[in-house]
């Protein structure tokens, strides 16, 4: 029989297949951390354990778990809040280390505040989790710079603030509901009434000798430009400016009514 050579394939060291089993948080994650996960995959759950017992690594694999859902180009994101700016970059480096998902992180240092839709379009189709401050994704979803139903997952670190008028409480409120009658009860919404004015078909006497004292106003005024020092372009701009306001206090009038017209003249004036 004739003997083949051996070929021998490298195998690795210990510590980068130890590395690279630790990978996967579910390797070395406690009983109590996988429990914890498998009811936050079954609906929304609320992980009430001591500081420093692991709730950042339960989040990291509930990521994980949507990682198909995340993964670019998908048109979704997850979103991890925390409740201090010195917070963001710390749990923003936990998970990207734990997920291997693209994160972003935003905060008061980069100025969200002076954001649009089109920045925040950008933010989300560059990264699959989004770490922020809960002010930041209350103010975008107030603007509507995206919309709620574009996070697949959303993490409040440290929920016990959720409370009062925190922006926890509020995006839980305002963007959780599942009916107007239920967000009702927390925001109260205003009593619609309708009046309705009929047209009169004929002017007041009083609105029509008014109309015709603004045109005459108006010629006056424009006659008086004549005797000002002031070049042609400056006495046209004048002359604009006039039959502007004088027309528009004079529509007014006629489909107003004189109290309209009087609130139209204060605003021209201010």
């Amino acid at each position: 029989m004739a003997q083949r050579d051996a070929v021998l394939e490298p195998v690795g060291t210990e510590s980068e297949r130890t590395q690279k089993e630790s990978s996967d948080p579910l390797s070395f994650a406690r009983s109590y951390q996988v429990e914890a996960w498998e009811q936050g995959m079954k609906q929304n759950t609320i992980v009430f354990l001591e500081t420093g017992s692991g709730k950042t690594l339960i989040a990291s694999m509930l990521l994980r778990s949507y990682a198909a859902v995340l993964r670019k180009p998908s048109p979704f994101v997850a979103v991890f809040l925390v409740p201090k700016d010195v917070l963001v970059s710390q749990q923003a480096k936990a998970l990207e280390k734990d997920t291997g998902l693209k994160v972003g992180t935003y905060s008061g240092g980069t100025q969200t505040d002076f954001w649009n839709s089109n920045m925040w379009k950008q933010a989300i189709e560059k990264n699959e989790v989004l770490v922020m401050t809960p002010e930041i994704l209350l103010n975008s979803l107030r603007h509507a710079f995206f919309k709620f139903s574009v996070i697949k997952g959303l993490v409040f670190d440290e929920c016990h603030h959720a409370r009062g008028n925190h922006p926890y409480a509020l995006i839980m409120k305002v963007y959780t509901c599942v009916s107007e009658s239920v967000l009702a009860e927390f925001i109260p919404f205003p009593t619609l009434t309708f009046k309705f004015y009929e047209q009169m078909d004929s002017q007041h006497p009083f609105s029509t000798n008014l109309a015709d004292q603004l045109r005459i106003l108006r010629e006056q005024y424009e006659l008086s430009l004549n005797n000002l020092d002031l070049d042609e372009n400056d006495t046209e701009s004048i002359r604009k400016d006039l039959l502007k306001g004088s027309s528009a206090l004079i529509y007014c009038l006629d489909k107003l009514g004189i109290w309209l017209a009087m609130k139209v003249s204060f605003r021209e004036c201010s």
